[in-house]
């Protein structure tokens, strides 16, 4: 079975697609976990409205935040595998099926993902499918830079994160998934389907959006602590300069574009000595495959025209 946790605050635009595009998956073995975070819209009387004895519904005392909620979702599931949905995404009907049939094929594999598109708030699709790394290391060593998953387009094994105690942690100004999955890449393999299984909704008025906006600086000292936390756990030694360092152009906000060709020579300089800190062979693949990365997209994101200049001269 699997065990879909939807934690629902303020969504009565949204909420009955997302609960539909479960209803309608062709894989059927599921409870759906749906817990209201104590709205002050519709969305409660929706949810009552649902007919299905597979989802099961419930309501927060008080406005508790994603965190708990999910975590309170976890504890009252009854699934070998753990599914998440929030209020205003969409999967497709097949998401389940293909990503049971991935886990049950790749006993080693303990976390599955997919490609994922961007929809706006109309539902209207605004960009391609994502890239998506296979290679368990690969993704392992992503987890040093940045969110390797979507988050709600994963499907994990609930004995993974009972084994080593994962729950999600509040406090985290809307970077619970990045934590979450960071401390569970450490102790589990985790992989991805070539195919676009999930619809993530982007608007302003999202609560992501809001409490991204409320607590920017909050947010930024969050990401780069969570960061730090990644290269320790996985034994890399890095000094707190050269954190603050990678966190000037790989922030939270995304890849800054280089400048000039100096600039880029310096953050090439930082890279390769944190590389000669980390000489055992794993720690040197995993941080050279994802320094070629963030360059590779911070090169191509850099201004062109001084980049061909210099480069020649």
């Amino acid at each position: 079975m699997v065990s879909i946790i939807m934690p629902a605050y303020n969504c009565e635009k949204y909420i009955y697609e997302s609960v539909k595009s479960v209803l309608n998956q062709t894989y059927t073995d599921w409870e759906l976990i749906i817990i209201d975070d104590c709205s002050n819209d519709s969305t409660w009387s929706i949810i009552e409205s649902i007919n299905d004895s597979r989802v099961r519904k419930y309501k927060n005392d008080t406005n508790r935040g994603i965190a708990y909620t999910r975590n309170r979702g976890i504890e009252l599931s009854n699934g070998e595998y753990i599914a998440l949905l929030d209020d205003d995404d969409i999967y497709f009907s097949t998401k389940l099926e293909r990503q049971v049939d991935y886990l049950e094929a790749h006993q080693d594999v303990d976390i599955v993902g997919s490609k994922v598109q961007w929809i706006d708030e109309k539902g209207v699709v605004i960009s391609e499918p994502t890239n998506v790394l296979f290679s368990p290391d690969e993704i392992r060593a992503q987890s040093l830079m940045e969110n390797p998953f979507c988050n709600c387009e994963v499907l994990f094994r609930k004995r993974m994160i009972d084994e080593y105690g994962i729950r999600y942690e509040d406090g985290m100004f809307g970077l619970e998934d990045y934590h979450f999955w960071v401390r569970c890449l450490v102790n589990c393999k985790a992989s991805n389907i070539d195919e676009c299984l999930f619809y993530h909704r982007i608007f302003s008025d999202s609560e992501t959006s809001k409490v991204a906006r409320k607590n920017i600086v909050e947010k930024e000292c969050t990401y780069n602590k969570i960061r730090k936390l990644a290269f320790d756990l996985n034994g890399i030694d890095i000094t707190e300069h050269q954190v603050e360092e990678l966190n000037k152009k790989y922030g939270v906000w995304g890849d800054i574009p280089f400048k000039n060709l100096g600039e880029f020579k310096h953050f090439y300089y930082i890279m390769n000595e944190i590389i000669k800190r980390n000489s055992d062979e794993i720690s040197t693949n995993y941080l050279s495959f994802i320094f070629r990365k963030k360059i590779n997209s911070a090169l191509l994101w850099s201004n062109e025209l001084w980049w061909k200049n210099e480069s020649n001269c």
